[in-house]
């Protein structure tokens, strides 16, 4: 499987809240749902927003394969294996209770059925402790397929995947994913076809194997040499340890959305700019150039999802749609500008920064400007942000992940329930902060820029 995160992952570290994916440069009481006005207003419901009470306990999952896959000699009926993994899946995360997975898997398959296994008990056990309700009553799954490679009884089937949920918490906003790249090898049996292998390039399915790799290493053990008990008692370990873990990181967040609930005046913006910022500008570009059932990209900047992620190179596109002008001044560390794909330090509009691109130098420049640009504020306690701002998601000390504000979801008494985001890499729309799996943030307020 082609990797576009290749390169990313940070080595890993078992008492870390989060190991995730990255988008880093690689160069450096029951109640009515909430709502949320369009684009970059936010208005208060008229309604509390419903605490964890999971609201929905069925879940109807449509799923739509798009391709043939006749033409590359395998019955169609490949892909409803395919779209029963699906479909058995988004059930499980919607409804809070695990469907058994294991009858699609092939005999000997230990190891696949475990993993998933883990990662729907893990991401269900994460969502019961969280103070909004992430159950949904309907999902939409759309499959592309991009590749098969077919034998005499196996294929390898590469396919694309989007998805539209609305959560409970969130009432009639619907919150979108596409461009999540699924590897799936399939075997044909007598009673159809079975599934072998599978792996996805998403932040839960990363943590969980790279956390099994490090658990065996530190333990001396070899994941081929394993007997079925063994797997068992590694994944339930796993997964113990890292609910656990992000437990503890919940519960910190928690804490920060309470503090800013009680008293909100006390997280005013203490800097002031020359100019300000259109937010509202840079939030409908970040509409613009994130795709709902496909992959969006500005055809004006380089695109670099095969080189650490474009996650920071599409924040940084919103904010000079917001009119935070492009800055050459000062040293290579100290710039932020996109002139073209060439890294340079020039004082003059050619190449582009590292801040452009780069999650942590991105950071780092907002932390250190001075004089002209843009001018910012950083803390830790996200939910003071408004519709765009940047959010940076943290794994150990470091930022691997930016995002822009979309929507601010409040409750009835006017007291911030969840944000909404969206990013590049895999494209989201109105998603939950929280939903990404990271518990630990930072957030970049934008003030506006000086002459």
């Amino acid at each position: 499987m082609k990797n576009r995160l290749s390169g990313v992952f940070i080595p890993l570290v078992l008492a870390l809240p989060f190991l995730l994916s990255s988008c880093v440069s690689t160069e450096a009481a029951p109640s009515g749902p909430v709502t949320a006005a369009p684009e970059s207003e936010t208005v208060p419901a008229e309604e509390p927003v419903p605490v964890n009470t999971h609201k929905f306990t069925e879940t109807e999952v449509t799923v739509d394969f798009h391709g043939d896959l006749s033409e590359f000699g395998v019955d169609q009926s490949a892909a409803e294996t395919i779209s029963r993994y699906f479909t058995l899946y988004y059930q499980s995360l919607g409804s809070g209770k695990a469907e058994d997975l294991s009858v699609l898997y092939s005999f000997g398959t230990d190891f696949e059925r475990l993993l998933v296994k883990t990662a729907i008990d893990y991401q269900i056990e994460i969502r019961n402790n969280m103070d909004i309700d992430l159950s949904f009553g309907s999902c939409k799954v759309g499959l592309t397929l991009i590749d098969c490679k077919a034998g005499e009884r196996t294929a390898q089937i590469t396919l694309y995947e989007n998805n539209a949920i609305n959560y409970a918490f969130a009432g009639d906003i619907t919150s979108y994913t596409c461009g999540v790249e699924h590897d799936f090898v399939l075997e044909r049996s007598e009673s159809g076809w079975l599934i072998v292998s599978h792996s996805e390039i998403s932040s839960v399915f990363s943590l969980i194997t790279e956390s099994f790799s490090a658990l065996c290493e530190e333990r001396r053990l070899t994941k081929s040499t394993l007997t079925a008990n063994q797997l068992a008692d590694v994944f339930s370990g796993l997964g113990e340890m890292l609910v656990a873990s992000a437990e503890k990181g919940f519960s910190s967040l928690k804490k920060l959305k309470t503090e800013y609930n009680s008293n909100k005046d006390a997280y005013a913006p203490a800097k002031q700019a020359d100019n300000p910022y259109d937010a509202e500008a840079a939030v409908a570009y970040s509409y613009e150039w994130a795709g709902k059932y496909e992959m969006l990209r500005n055809p004006s900047f380089n695109v670099y999802d095969d080189y650490g992620g474009n996650c920071n190179n599409y924040t940084s596109q919103c904010l000079y749609a917001g009119g935070i002008p492009m800055d050459y001044r000062g040293d290579i560390y100290n710039q932020w500008k996109y002139y073209g794909p060439v890294v340079s330090g020039y004082n003059r509009p050619y190449g582009r920064a590292m801040s452009w691109t780069g999650v942590e130098e991105f950071y780092n420049y907002c932390t250190t400007n001075e004089g002209f640009g843009l001018v910012a504020e950083i803390t830790e306690n996200v939910y003071c942000a408004r519709p765009g701002d940047i959010v940076q998601y943290i794994s150990g000390e470091r930022g691997v992940h930016s995002v822009i504000v979309s929507k601010v979801v409040y409750d009835g008494n006017g007291d911030v329930a969840e944000l909404l985001v969206n990013s590049n890499t895999t494209d989201k729309v109105d998603s939950p902060m929280t939903v990404y799996g990271y518990t630990s943030f930072r957030l970049i307020r934008i003030i506006g820029w000086n002459n």
